[in-house]
């Protein structure tokens, strides 16, 4: 299992500032729910992990 199997959840997306910077320097792929991402939130399976 790899980094694409990975989440890293936070009440604000300041909270993830630092993790992003570090993922994005190291080029692994990231993606936050304010952005669009292909309707990756609103999948069932998303919704069930998060809710």
């Amino acid at each position: 299992m790899g980094l694409a199997c990975c989440a890293i959840m936070a009440r604000n997306w300041r909270s993830l500032d630092r993790v992003r910077s570090y993922c994005e320097l190291r080029g692994i792929p990231v993606q936050q729910a304010d952005e669009d991402s292909s309707g990756f939130w609103r999948l069932r399976e998303t919704q069930a992990m998060v809710g």
